[in-house]
């Protein structure tokens, strides 16, 4: 029997198996203490959650967009009569992508979805009328101490 969208069920397995990993994703590299003489880490209190960052700024985001996704893709799949549409158009490929080059991008991912302002003269009188935010240049990866910028092109 011939399946339908056959590469759309493939983006969704791997998306599926994205969308599990992202959850126990720690970075290989873990970031120095937070030197803070304001916080209070009494004698007992478990906190120690507090001391390091072991999180990445946007991997929240990241975890978000595939699964948004992966319920578009699910919705359409399991629709019978998707067999008679054309296939749908998805970001699994960019999502994938942009995984990938979270594994190996060099230590330590500092943010994934990052926006960085663009300032100056020549972008100061650039703001078209309703435009709600400055113009912001978007950074898939932002990796070894901010010195490598990662942008997924698909």
């Amino acid at each position: 029997m011939d399946v339908p969208h056959i590469a759309l069920h493939q983006l969704r397995a791997r998306l599926s198996q994205i969308y599990t990993a992202i959850s126990s994703y720690h970075p290989s590299h873990t970031r120095p203490p937070i030197l803070d003489s304001s916080l209070d880490t009494g004698a007992g209190d478990d906190d120690g959650q507090w001391l390091h960052q072991d999180n990445v700024q946007g991997l929240k985001k990241l975890k978000d967009s595939v699964k948004i996704d992966l319920d578009v893709l699910g919705k359409f799949l399991d629709d019978p009569q998707s067999v008679q549409l054309p296939a749908l158009s998805t970001n699994a490929p960019y999502l994938i992508a942009v995984w990938h080059e979270l594994l190996c991008a060099p230590a330590p991912v500092d943010a994934v979805f990052k926006m960085f302002p663009l300032t100056g003269p020549s972008t100061a009188d650039s703001r078209q009328r309703g435009a709600q935010r400055p113009p912001a240049a978007k950074v898939d990866i932002v990796a070894d101490n901010g010195k490598r910028w990662i942008r997924v092109n698909t």
